[in-house]
């Protein structure tokens, strides 16, 4: 058998336990261990590191569901969503929406949305922040149809639980009831460092425009509430680096 062949018959043994034996058979035995304590070392260590990678990701959603309970879902997962990735960067990309799939909580589902958030802003594309060198940008004449750029590590999440205070213990639980508003939290990326902060249903509006690259004189039509202050917002947003850079419009 061709080597290329014989790989392709190993990964498929590894991936379906169903056609290991099959596999097995053409596995030479090496005193004290027989073909199938071989075969067994590759395979344990496939799906463990697969299941390892998905724990490292989602570490507060794993205590929310329960280590054992967990570990039957990234079975499945793993079982349904097979890896086809150079690296395990991307392994659970898909997990969050099988775990909603799964009809758990709606907090581990958005507990879930909230660290696969924290993981892609990891890894997003690293661009120069230029903003503050670019405020002088607003006072021309034409400030209306500049347009300001999110850094690529941007994203909002939606939800009804206080995903920050939970995000945050020692030991993350379910708070009592939940609030009836709608709460809503920025992932961003901060000196190098993903991290998250709730943001106001107005931040949330501007934030949405913003990374539609809606010019600046749209973003200042947007109905928001009296209390917002786009003074306080802005600051909030540059400093810390949620706003990338000023472009012009074409």
């Amino acid at each position: 058998m061709k080597l290329k062949k014989l790989q392709h018959h190993f990964f498929r043994a590894l991936e379906k336990p169903s056609v290991a034996k099959d596999f097995v058979r053409q596995v030479k035995g090496s005193p004290p261990f027989s073909p199938t304590d071989r075969f067994a070392v590759y395979s344990r260590g496939y799906w463990l590191r697969l299941q390892e990678a998905i724990d490292v990701d989602f570490p507060v959603t794993r205590q929310l569901i329960g280590e054992k309970k967990f570990d039957q879902l990234t079975r499945a997962y793993i079982e349904k969503y097979k890896s086809r990735y150079v690296s395990l960067t991307d392994i659970a990309c898909k997990f969050p929406k099988f775990l909603r799939s799964k009809k758990l909580s709606i907090l581990i589902c958005d507990m879930a949305d909230l660290e696969w958030a924290l993981i892609e802003a990891y890894y997003a594309p690293e661009i120069q922040n230029k903003i503050k060198e670019q405020l002088h940008l607003f006072a021309t004449e034409s400030a209306g149809k500049l347009v300001l750029d999110v850094d690529p590590a941007v994203e909002i999440i939606t939800t009804q639980h206080d995903l920050k205070q939970i995000y945050e213990m020692k030991r993350p639980k379910a708070l009592k009831g939940k609030s009836k508003a709608r709460q809503y939290f920025a992932v961003y990326r901060q000196s190098g460092i993903e991290k998250f902060c709730r943001i106001s249903v107005d931040e949330m509006k501007v934030l949405k425009a913003v990374k539609k690259r809606a010019p600046l004189e749209k973003i200042l039509n947007l109905r928001l509430s009296t209390e917002f202050s786009w003074q306080e917002s802005f600051q909030k947003f540059v400093e810390r680096e949620i706003l990338a850079s000023i472009s012009r419009l074409p």
